[in-house]
């Protein structure tokens, strides 16, 4: 057996000119004394040994302006965790972490990567999470949390996780995890966060419940209708509703919950009777000309347009009647005022006065077609993708089953203006509903499909 023994302020800058990695090999033990810094500067930890490094041990710090992982057929446990990356980089998981103390965001992100954070005691935190600084997983992992003993708790947010709960009455033992890939239910989708809260008591809390979100999270959604959606199983989901929200301070509050399970956040309307099929603006002379089509059109009512210029405020700028014809229409409006940033969407109303938004089109005057389509959908044989992009990128293409499996992923070389990719895979998939996703860019766009 190896031990290496690192003492306070062992700095392993020296990674980037000679490794790109940390490496354990199997029996090697790693051990920290008075709050050691292990400083990973552009650098992998690969752990076939032991790390076990208990409260005041040391911390791991992964700095530098490349993207590294943490893998390793053993899972390490950190006291803390310091993610000090240049903005846009992050740290990859190929392997679980256990976390006693605390992960602390500076700068950059973890992509849970399919894998798991285990914060080990009640008291464990992550600490500054931000909108530039923060845990993601759209491919699927959580960061989880646990106390055994939790009795009438006020404003309690154990981990900092971010699933706020007060309540009279005593949960007793409490577990909670948070994920991110978002899940969908009656044709919809909620947000990139969702929690499992499961408590030992869970009768009768009749609890408030306060659901913490980033702006980088909300899926394309309407801050403004954001509801609080609950499901058992992770597979049926309720809408519960919202006694608050606060956009500022990115939350969505719900008093009396008697029990908890699955919650996440979506929209608190109902899909409407129509399919938007493109949805695009171009310039014209003085004026940013908008287009759209559907594919079929039942008991709605209209389209509002709906313009946002400073990243904030949604503002009406025009009214539109819908034609209710069966097999689809193409509609325009003329926006006389453009602005060299913008941001467009429909607000389409049915005749009950519910309503639904459309993808969101950014840039204002451009070309380019809706960003993001599979067709054709319902399909018994490939699908092919669409997508515009106004700047070349390199791009990840998923197929995704509904239960969250990666069926498939493409790397996707983006050009400017239109591109195509062919997923042939799906005909060998059997009947069912399966997620095609395409990120890039930090874009999370994703469309359901059907295969026949």
């Amino acid at each position: 057996m190896k031990s290496f023994l690192l003492l306070p302020y062992f700095i392993l800058a020296q990674l980037t000119e000679c490794a790109a990695q940390l490496y354990l090999q199997n029996g090697a033990v790693l051990s920290c004394t008075n709050n050691a810094i292990i400083c990973l500067q552009n650098a992998d930890l690969v752990n076939n040994g032991t790390i076990n490094l208990q409260a005041g041990n040391g911390k791991f710090v992964f700095t530098g302006n490349s993207n590294n992982y943490i893998d390793g057929s053993s899972i390490s446990t950190l006291d803390e965790l310091d993610i000090s990356k240049t903005t846009g980089n992050y740290l990859l998981l190929k392997q679980d972490a256990n976390i006693v103390s605390a992960i602390q965001f500076i700068s950059g992100s973890i992509d849970l990567n399919k894998k798991h954070i285990f914060l080990q005691q009640p008291t464990s935190l992550l600490v500054n999470e931000s909108e530039s600084s923060h845990i993601t997983g759209l491919s699927g992992g959580a960061v989880s949390i646990s106390n055994s003993s939790v009795n009438a708790p006020t404003q309690y947010n154990i981990g900092n996780l971010g699933a706020m709960i007060t309540s009279a009455q005593n949960p007793g033992a409490l577990t909670i995890s948070r994920s991110h890939v978002p899940v969908t239910f009656n044709a919809n989708s909620g947000i990139q966060r969702t929690f499992l809260i499961s408590p030992a008591n869970n009768n009768a809390l009749n609890a408030t419940f306060r659901f913490y979100y980033l702006d980088e999270e909300i899926n394309g959604k309407d801050e403004s209708t954001l509801g609080l959606w609950k499901s058992t199983d992770g597979n049926t989901w309720n809408f519960v509703g919202a006694d608050k929200r606060d956009a500022i301070n990115n939350y969505v509050e719900k008093n009396s919950i008697t029990d908890f399970s699955y919650w996440t956040l979506s929209d608190a309307m109902n899909v409407l009777p129509l399919k938007l099929i493109s949805f695009s603006a171009t310039c014209e002379n003085d004026h940013s000309f908008l287009k759209w089509e559907t594919a079929g059109e039942q008991d709605m009512n209209r389209f509002i347009i709906q313009k946002n210029s400073d990243g904030n405020q949604w503002n009406d700028i025009g009214n539109v009647p819908v034609q209710n014809i069966s097999s689809g229409a193409k509609y325009s409006w003329k926006d006389v005022n453009p602005t060299d940033r913008a941001f467009y969407r429909l607000k389409i109303i049915d005749n009950s006065g519910s309503y639904s938004f459309s993808p969101v089109f950014s840039g204002g005057c451009s070309g380019l077609s809706m960003p993001f389509l599979a067709y054709p959908n319902p399909t018994d044989n490939a699908t092919t993708v669409r997508v515009s992009v106004r700047q070349s990128a390199k791009a990840q293409l998923m197929l995704i089953s509904i239960t969250g499996e990666i069926l498939e992923i493409h790397e996707w070389y983006l050009h400017t203006g239109v591109n195509t990719f062919n997923l042939p895979g799906i005909a060998k998939l059997a009947s069912g509903t399966y997620i095609v996703r395409l990120i890039f860019n930090g874009n999370n766009l994703q469309q359901k499909i059907i295969r026949k």
